[in-house]
């Protein structure tokens, strides 16, 4: 079956649906100082209903967009923090190279003072 507009869906529908979704979780849309309850007077049309079903529906989309986004942030910093303590382990090889070869720059010196 194809989605139907929401001012396609009887009322009854809409009625359920808005049972269905009162279950679920309240979110809370932080982008906005609006509250529900703006301008959702019932006036007998379900056009209150409807109005909260589509909020609704939005704040669901908002909340699925920002745990995506939270989820992609928190890869790439995985991936940077990996990429950070390679950087550290190549440091570390780096500065036992230079010390090795410091070193063995110093006893050859101090042979050829002998010399």
């Amino acid at each position: 079956t194809g989605k139907r507009s929401i001012d396609e869906v009887p009322f009854d529908d809409l009625e359920k649906v808005y049972h269905e979704w009162k279950k679920l979780k309240s979110t809370i849309d932080l982008t906005t100082d609006a509250t529900l309850d703006e301008g959702m007077k019932p006036d007998g049309s379900g056009a209150a209903l409807r109005n909260q079903v589509q909020q609704q529906q939005q704040y669901t989309a908002t909340l699925v967009r920002v745990k995506k986004e939270n989820s992609a942030v928190k890869e790439e910093n995985s991936s940077m923090k990996d990429d950070l303590d390679d950087a550290k382990d190549d440091l570390e090889i780096a500065n036992e190279t230079l010390t090795q070869q410091a070193v063995a720059t110093d006893r050859w010196q101090g042979r050829f003072d002998e010399v």
